[in-house]
């Protein structure tokens, strides 16, 4: 499959709200996001010299940080809008970014990588299985997979009339209602969040 005939993301409409989410959220060091990013770099350990994937890499977050640490690192992405600043925030670490669905990554050869990585990304991709495959294709013998998604206990299908979170009468929270949880597919949240603003988009004008 050619570049041209790779279907769209919904982050190319989305492109400034994501990189603002990044800036405010991602890159704050009390923001859990950061934390987890945090996490999953321990848990990769000595990445220098090591040829890294970052999987759904969006505007190469992560993808910075582990080239910072001596990586070499392949950015991959379906957003051409976020592979766009990605590039930009990158020009003198050693990283490569492509276009390309991670549900194959066709223009990846087999056996490429000491590790690969996915920060909060696998939740929102419809194929888990072929994903998977691709990552073991893609991944050396007795490669790493490191990733990490959101808990769908405290993640889960709501909209904006009905929020989980349950409130006393004086707006504090008591208590989060877990709702379809054994429920597959993929979701959105309404409200003013990544996956609100998403639906909005992806109604109007992109493809899922």
């Amino acid at each position: 499959m050619s570049e041209r005939d790779l279907p769209s993301s919904e982050y190319d409409a989305a492109g400034d709200f994501y990189l603002n989410f990044i800036t405010t959220q991602l890159a704050t060091p009390d923001s859990f996001f950061h934390q987890n990013v945090e996490i999953m770099m321990r848990m990769l350990g000595d990445v220098k010299g090591l040829q890294v994937c970052d999987l759904a890499c969006g505007e190469g977050f992560l993808s910075r940080i582990l080239a910072a640490q001596g990586a070499t690192v392949t950015g991959v992405d379906l957003s051409a809008t976020l592979l766009d600043h990605a590039v930009r925030q990158s020009p003198e670490l050693e990283v490569a970014y492509i276009r390309d669905d991670v549900q194959s990554l066709a223009s990846v050869d087999d056996a490429s990588f000491d590790a690969v990585v996915c920060h909060m990304a696998l939740m929102d991709i419809s194929d888990l299985d072929a994903t998977i495959r691709t990552v073991q294709r893609i991944l050396k013998g007795h490669g790493t997979f490191v990733f990490c998604v959101l808990h769908p206990c405290f993640e889960s299908p709501f909209d904006v009339d009905s929020p989980p979170h349950e409130l006393d009468d004086e707006g504090k929270l008591v208590a989060i209602r877990v709702t379809s949880y054994n429920e597959e597919g993929k979701w959105f949240s309404g409200g003013s969040g990544v996956r609100g603003t998403l639906s909005i988009l992806s109604t109007s004008s992109c493809v899922a």
